[in-house]
């Protein structure tokens, strides 16, 4: 599924040569793109669809939930297992192959690799730093 191509750096809509341009879907690039969108945003801050994005921080849609960033979350495996379940909710992925995570103490990031298979068949890979 094509979608509008948005820049690799900025996540803006790119706009290369004055022209808007679609996501190759024979690549991965399209899968590989829903996911930073979704891997990216906060959950709740898209007012057309509340559900989409990660619990980073605390909002008032849903008190229950853990938020990574405000509730202090330690266990990384608490932060890893919310974010396995996101990735294999985005539509297109059909198995999550590998995930690998880091926390660094110092610098108060956290960072992902991943490797999905699509629908196709084809293996997505990314890397993500929070």
């Amino acid at each position: 599924m094509a979608d509008l191509k948005l820049t690799l750096d900025t996540h803006d809509l790119d706009l290369t040569n004055l022209q808007v341009s679609l996501t190759d879907d024979t690549d991965g690039e399209s899968l590989a793109q829903r996911l930073k969108i979704n891997l990216l945003a906060n959950l709740g801050e898209w007012i057309f669809n509340e559900n989409l994005g990660v619990p980073y921080l605390r909002s008032s849609i849903d008190q229950t939930q853990i938020f990574i960033l405000t509730d202090g979350v330690k266990d990384i495996g608490i932060i890893d297992g919310i974010l396995r379940e996101k990735i294999l909710s985005v539509p297109g992925v059909k198995q999550l192959v590998s995930f690998t995570s880091s926390i660094d103490k110092t610098t108060r990031t956290y960072s992902f690799e991943f490797s999905v298979v699509d629908d196709k068949g084809d293996y997505v890979n990314l890397s993500i730093g929070l």
